[in-house]
């Protein structure tokens, strides 16, 4: 059967996507709905002295700007906004953060492209990569419905289609990773191709609504062999097509569409298959005998479906349902009112993003776009709103998802059929907030809101008085609004949310507070937490344990005289053990891996020692002898008020010391310079800055945002990307967004805007890149983090049972991909969810701090539990145990006479005989000669 090409009868009738490490499925038919189907698998972010020091060093400004490359891979048109001119049906995205969008279109950002495109990491369009998808049939459907990405970086394209790159291909192709043809490449399909995923050694599943596959007889479904050639071994069939793939962790296939036999069976809208390609009949699920155009996959191997059904087997399920790993029907019913679903995505954390073209689900109002928590209640948080139908979902490793289809307004806001949401569902869009006068600092918190301080006394067209919170769209958060009398400098949010504020103020809140204060989560003021200051604070790091380094002009906080530098109990009183003091004013301090203490400012002695602007403590307060690089201001020959305005440590535990100054460690180094974790001078790095550098901003892959130079450097001090702005603007601060993306505050000019602002946010070009896995056996937790993600510290690692009610695990060690925590006990049997959170560093004089956290679903396989053990004499026994992991089939039994022997040291029996079912026998000829024998089954 040769079905042709067409479009659909109505604007239900789409086909869907779906993505899975780099690989998408999709499907679409003539007269049926189509869909796509997997999620991601959790197995497997004083302004006098600013003006002062700015000046000393404005003169160099116009000559070295002109040295930089313009900006070109930053913009502070932030929002991601591709304009796709035709319906996006499939998304995927490359290992370095560039998106493939395939559909029906001819214009991307108003550009030609034909069906495919490339988009750049901020939605703009790909200009190297051209790609084209040819049809030959006028007026008639053609288009791209299936992407998968390669290891290698190559590109299978699969659809309704007859040419790629002006040479013939029927329905499927492949593409090499600058966009080119892969010649070599040309199975070819006799109809439309739908679904395509990766499977062992490169192989490829391609499956839809054909007859042929590799010039063979394939009945919908097949395999192919890395270079395109078929796989004879590979013979499912099913009598409809199939619209929904997905490769479960244990290689076995979930199929779902509109067939009524797979494998030679009856199986009707969803089955099984062994990675053999033999049906499994081990899943024994109830009839989908309407449209079937959605499938994801969830942790713990349970299988939600979707589409325009009302029942599924004899149970009532509108449009969505769930199956058991067997499966047999879950008791999950949400249910959907409207024309059916096209599209479910399990998110990391375990939520359901569901996209269709509907009215109603779970009994609450929401149009095509809507999350469900992991049992099938709403997530009445996320409702962003879109006018079509919704085709796709794609979850990026930065938490932010891209949503493709019919629409034209997402989120509120023009975006034609592609656009992208943060996690809370708030449209990624550019952030103009509007402050009537300076930012001095802007801190991510860990939902993705962003606490912003200063001067200001109005933000995004509402009264805030210095202190404000955002969402991540940039809109104004209404219900946080605690107000301060005077500036805020430095902002530190805690692990339980409250934010600690510290400035040159009197109240906070509406109440008297000298300096510093705390904030509830929800911006009302923690009474019980006073510490009162007698002079202004400008910076404050947390240390691991809780505590708090405040520094400043200060000479009594806490009720305790304390000279510029002081620590905090949690609670706010004075830790009177800590006491080093400081001659003059402390702008900036930051903590080292090893719990010392890194100060810079303008004193000439720290802890009554001699050390000028710059020195570092124990732990313990007491000065650290061997630290002494100092920094110096020489004009026309003499010493003048040199200062250290920022600090901040990289991963290797070298110090980036900022401010005006041109001598560091007795050489040259205007502005900026790198010493060694010893104080010993970075000859390799040698950046000089025209301005003080009041704030360095540090991302995972070691890059490096400088005040100073307005810039973006390289690790090694070179500068990569100018920034935009003027000679004559104010930075004040940096900081870092999970997504990569970083917040500018001060008295901006430039960036592109006719007028000046107080904070702006520009996009990146760098994809922030972060997983968070576990190992087989549950003793290990890693967070891998890249890329423009930013760089933290003081990892904590916590795990949940209900995702609500988290309990710490351990703190975590830095290892070369990110962080780790090893000898932990993770629960198997059961879903479960783990938060790691990372203290992220940034704002005027790097005296605020933040937090980003990863958050993911997981359920691990029970080891295998012997039961029914019975001794058959002579020193043979039987057993039965339930294989939880179809993919390990070779075991070994192991005895000893102590349970508590080392595991090294047990005797191997070798492996077990299986006689059916879940029985096995084996032999121990040494039963008989001890009194107790104990065994244990292992696999490798």
């Amino acid at each position: 059967m040769t079905a042709k090409a067409c479009r659909p009868k109505r604007e239900s009738r789409i086909p869907p996507s779906i993505s899975y490490k780099g690989v998408v499925h999709a499907r679409r038919l003539c007269d049926k709905k189509t869909v796509r189907i997997t999620p991601k698998y959790p197995f497997q972010m004083t302004t006098k002295l600013f003006l002062r020091a700015s000046i000393r060093l404005a003169v160099l400004a116009l000559l070295w700007l002109a040295a930089l490359r313009p900006v070109t891979a930053q913009s502070v048109n932030d929002g991601f906004d591709p304009n796709v001119n035709g319906r996006v049906f499939v998304l995927a995205v490359q290992p370095d953060g560039k998106i493939l969008i395939g559909g029906e279109f001819t214009l991307v950002g108003g550009q030609p492209r034909t069906n495919l495109a490339r988009l750049n990491v901020d939605g703009s369009l790909d200009l190297t990569f051209s790609a084209q998808v040819e049809s030959g049939c006028a007026g008639c459907f053609q288009g791209v419905m299936a992407l998968a990405v390669q290891s290698d970086g190559r590109i299978v394209v699969g659809g309704t289609f007859n040419g790629l790159n002006g040479t013939s291909r029927q329905n499927l192709g492949r593409l090499n990773a600058d966009g080119s043809l892969d010649i070599d490449f040309n199975p070819g399909a006799s109809d439309a191709v739908l679904c395509l995923s990766m499977v062992g050694e490169g192989k490829i599943l391609a499956a839809g609504n054909f007859e042929t596959l590799g010039g063979q007889a394939r009945a919908n479904v097949g395999r192919l062999h890395a270079d395109g050639g078929l796989d004879p071994s590979f013979d499912a069939g099913a009598n409809g097509p199939i619209n929904n793939l997905i490769v479960q962790p244990d290689g076995r296939i979930l199929v779902g569409g509109d067939f009524t036999q797979l494998g030679g069976q009856s199986r009707i809208g969803v089955g099984r298959l062994h990675a053999d390609g033999s049906l499994d009949n081990s899943f024994q699920p109830p009839a989908i005998a309407e449209e079937m155009e959605a499938m994801a996959l969830q942790a713990d191997g349970k299988v939600l479906v979707g589409g325009d059904f009302a029942m599924i087997g004899d149970q009532p399920r509108a449009g969505i349902g769930r199956l058991n790993a067997d499966g047999s029907l879950d008791t999950f019913n949400p249910g959907a009112v409207g024309d059916g679903l096209h599209t479910l995505v399990v998110q990391p954390d375990g939520k359901i993003l569901v996209g269709g073209f509907f009215t109603t689900l779970a009994g609450q109002a929401r149009t095509n776009l809507a999350r469900l928590h992991p049992d099938g209640s709403l997530d009445s948080a996320f409702n962003p709103g879109v006018n079509s139908a919704v085709n796709d979902f794609l979850v990026q490793a930065d938490g932010k998802i891209l949503v493709g289809g019919w629409f034209t307004n997402l989120g509120g806001q023009s975006r034609n059929h592609l656009g992208r949401l943060y996690a809370d569902g708030s449209l990624d869009a550019t952030l103009n907030p509007s402050a009537n006068a300076m930012v001095r600092t802007a801190i991510p918190q860990p939902d993705g809101k962003i606490l912003v301080g200063g001067n200001f006394t109005s933000l995004g067209g509402q009264p805030r008085n210095r202190i404000a919170r955002l969402f991540a769209d940039g809109s104004l958060d209404m219900a946080f609004n605690p107000g301060a009398s005077e500036d805020v400098y430095t902002l530190v949010v805690q692990q339980d949310g409250k934010v600690i504020v510290g400035g040159t103020f009197g109240g906070l809140g509406g109440s008297g507070r000298n300096q510093i204060g705390r904030l509830s989560a929800n911006g009302t003021l923690d009474e019980g937490y006073n510490p009162s200051a007698n002079r202004f604070v400008r910076c404050m790091a947390m240390q691991p344990d809780g505590r708090l380094l405040v520094g400043g002009d200060f000479t009594m906080i806490g009720g305790v005289a304390q000279a510029r530098i002081a620590r905090l109990n949690v609670d706010g009183t004075a830790d009177g053990s800590f006491n080093p003091s400081a001659s003059s004013t402390v702008w900036s301090i930051a903590v080292q891996a090893d719990g010392k203490i890194l100060v810079g400012g303008f004193f000439s002695s720290l802890n009554g020692q001699p050390r000028l602007r710059i020195g570092r403590l124990h732990a313990d307060g007491s000065l650290d002898a061997t630290f002494n690089p100092s920094v110096d201001l020489i004009v026309n020959g003499a010493s003048t008020q040199s200062e250290v305005t920022s600090l901040a440590v990289q991963r290797d535990g070298k110090i980036l010391v900022g401010g005006s100054f041109n001598k560091l460690a007795g050489q040259d180094r205007s502005g900026l310079g790198r010493l060694h974790a010893d104080g010993s001078l970075d000859f390799g790095f040698n950046q000089e800055t025209n301005f003080a550098s009041s704030s360095l901003v540090l991302q995972a892959d070691g890059k490096i945002l400088s005040t100073g130079s307005r810039s973006r450097l390289n690790p090694d001090g070179r500068p990569e990307t100018a920034l935009g702005l003027e000679a004559n603007s104010i930075v004040q601060s940096f900081a870092i967004q999970s997504d990569g993306k970083f917040l500018a505050g001060g008295f901006l000019l430039g960036f592109g805007f006719p007028a000046p602002g107080y904070l702006r946010r520009l996009t990146n070009d760098t994809a922030a890149v972060q997983t968070l896995t576990i190992n087989a056996n549950g003793t290990a937790l890693t967070w891998q983090r890249s890329g423009a993600a930013p760089e933290v510290e003081q990892v904590t690692f916590e795990q949940s049972l209900d995702g609500t009610n988290y309990t710490l695990l351990g703190t975590g060690l830095r290892v070369a991909t990110g962080w780790q925590l090893n000898g932990i006990a993770l629960p198997a049997g059961q879903n479960f969810s783990v938060r790691a959170r990372g203290r992220t560093v940034g704002g005027l004089f790097n005296g605020s701090s933040g937090l980003v956290e990863s958050v993911a679903l997981f359920w691990r396989l029970p080891p295998p539990f012997l039961s029914s053990v019975q001794m058959l004499g002579s020193g043979a026994f039987q057993f039965s145990f339930t294989n939880h992991n179809a993919t390990t089939t070779n075991f070994t039994v192991l005895a000893s006479t102590n349970a508590a022997t080392p595991l090294a040291l047990w005797e191997s029996l070798g492996a077990p005989l299986s006689v059916g079912g879940d029985v096995y026998q084996f032999t121990d000829p040494g039963a008989t000669n001890h009194p107790w024998r104990f065994y244990q089954l292992r696999s490798p």
